[in-house]
């Protein structure tokens, strides 16, 4: 079984993807963008929430704050947009924050001490950040 740090980590930064994804829907100028970004935000709090109900003998719980590079991701994207279009700042953003959560996630996937249950829940998390980061980063070309 791998170690609640592991999955306390993954819950922190689930929650700076659902906090960013909530912060580029505020300041796309895009409305479909900005639909997309609302619904990856919900998306991210479902995640979260299975995370929590999957492995609750870890001792994971809901990290409302997220990390701390995570916050200072949120502040660098505010003080960008101030210079650029605001919708390509927030998908410029979102898919750095995703490669940044996808490179976690596939670190977690190489620990050997994983049960299977939660080297699916892994392998599935990867799988959803890594589709929305290529999402995002085609969508970024258009604009």
């Amino acid at each position: 079984m791998t170690s609640s740090a592991d999955f306390e980590t993954i819950a922190q930064l689930l929650a700076d993807s659902q906090k960013g994804y909530s912060e580029a829907a505020q300041i796309a100028d895009d409305p479909q963008v900005k639909q997309m970004f609302a619904d990856r935000a919900q998306r991210r709090a479902s995640l979260m929430q299975e995370l929590e109900q999957t492995l609750p003998g870890l001792g994971t719980r809901r990290q409302e704050d997220g990390t701390a590079a995570g916050a200072a991701h949120r502040v660098f994207i505010n003080l960008r947009r101030l210079l650029q279009d605001d919708t390509r700042v927030a998908l410029a953003e979102v898919e750095r924050g995703e490669a940044t959560f996808l490179e976690a996630l596939q670190d977690a996937l190489n620990d050997t001490s994983m049960s299977t249950p939660e080297r699916s829940l892994v392998g599935r998390l990867i799988e959803e950040v890594s589709a929305d980061h290529d999402r995002f980063a085609d969508m970024k070309a258009m604009f």
